[in-house]
C-alpha cells in the first residue's frame, strides 16, 4: 500500500450528503443497537403468575384430531416438536412488536399454515383490550437496574460513541456553514 494511503483519512463531515447520510444513520443504529442490547442486559423481567389469564392457552394448532402446539395468550409457542430455524426465523420476522393475542393470532396461523393444521381457538382466550390492561398493571412492568447498567464498561463506551457523532454532526454543520451557495468554499 502507499504512503498516501496509509494517511488518506477521511473526513465524514466532508463526504457528499448521501454518503454523509448514510454514516450519520448506520452510526445511529449501532449506538441504537448497543443501548438496546445493554438495556436488556439490565432488565428483570417480571413473569405472571403460573395461573394467569396471560398464561392460559390462547389458540391451540390441532392436526389430524392431534394437537401440535398451543400458544398462550402472550403469544408464547409450546410444541413437542422442535421449530426448525425456518419456522422461528418466519416467526421473528412475523413479530407484530405488540404481544399478546395479536401476536398470538399470528403466531397460530403461521404454524397452522407449516403444520397443515387448523386453528382452535381456545375459551381461555383474552381480547387485546384485556391483554393491554393486565400487563400495564406495575407488577408486570420490566425493571431496569440503571445504576448497575451505568457501571457497565458498554455504557461508557455507547457514551464516548454518541459523543463522537454529536462531534461529527458539529463538524458538518461548521463545514456547510463555511461553502458558499454554490457549494465551493468562499473565496478568500
Amino acid at each position: 500500500m502507499s504512503e498516501r494511503l496509509k494517511d488518506a483519512r477521511i473526513n465524514i463531515a466532508e463526504l457528499p450528503e448521501a454518503q454523509y447520510r448514510d454514516f450519520i444513520e448506520n452510526e445511529q443504529r449501532r449506538i441504537d443497537a448497543n443501548a438496546f442490547h445493554l438495556e436488556q442486559q439490565y432488565t428483570e423481567r417480571v413473569d405472571p403468575p403460573v395461573d394467569s389469564p396471560l398464561t392460559r392457552p390462547y389458540a391451540t394448532i390441532v392436526v389430524g384430531g392431534k394437537v401440535v402446539a398451543t400458544i398462550d395468550n402472550q403469544g408464547v409457542i409450546t410444541t413437542d416438536d422442535a421449530l426448525s430455524d425456518a419456522l422461528k426465523n418466519r416467526l421473528a420476522a412475523a413479530d407484530t412488536g405488540k404481544g399478546g393475542p395479536l401476536q398470538a393470532e399470528t403466531n397460530a396461523a403461521i404454524l397452522a399454515a407449516h403444520f397443515g393444521g387448523r386453528i382452535r381457538p381456545a375459551s381461555t382466550a383474552i381480547t387485546q383490550a384485556k391483554y393491554e390492561e393486565l400487563v400495564a398493571t406495575p407488577a408486570a412492568t420490566p425493571r431496569v437496574d440503571t445504576n448497575a447498567m451505568q457501571k457497565d464498561p458498554l455504557h461508557a463506551q455507547i457514551e464516548r460513541w454518541s459523543a463522537g457523532l454529536e462531534d461529527i454532526m458539529r463538524q458538518r454543520e461548521y463545514f456547510l456553514g463555511t461553502r458558499s451557495p454554490s457549494g465551493a468554499p468562499p473565496a478568500s
